[in-house]
């Protein structure tokens, strides 16, 4: 009797641990997540800019998705601008603007001869972020 006691306090024990060692990894894969929204939002804002200072009649841009490449460290933000130019951003989380610009359909705005360099505000161009749900699937 006092073996199976001894062997049924071990497994007890032996989940009791192996289960509090599970707990960290969680918090710390929430904290991840959070910084991932908080960095997705920022690059939004961003790519934004880089658009509007970029080509000329950009009034609207609304984000529809975003996928996320572990192994190649990419993040691609898909979005529509002025309800009809189609666009896939790629990027590497390094906070640049080196853009790879994918286009799904003609794109028809005209490129300025020179970046405002972030000139333009966002006030006069109507910007639809993703929301909660786009990151939470991805």
């Amino acid at each position: 009797m006092k073996t199976v006691l001894k062997i049924c306090l071990g497994l007890l024990f032996a989940v009791v641990v192996l289960g509090g060692c599970q707990l960290p990894q969680k918090d710390s894969d929430r904290n991840d997540s959070q910084k991932d929204v908080r960095f997705l939002q920022k690059e939004q804002e961003r790519v934004a800019m880089y658009l509007a200072n970029k080509y000329e009649g950009v009034e609207k841009i609304e984000y529809s998705d975003v996928s996320s490449n572990k192994e190649t460290g990419s993040t691609d933000l898909f979005l529509t601008i002025n309800d009809s130019q189609h666009l896939e951003i790629t990027f590497f989380g390094d906070n640049r603007d080196d853009y790879i610009e994918t286009f799904h359909d003609k794109f028809s705005l005209e490129k300025r001869e020179q970046s405002l360099d972030n000139d333009i505000s966002l006030k006069e161009i109507e910007v639809i972020y993703l929301s909660k749900e786009a990151y939470d699937n991805r």
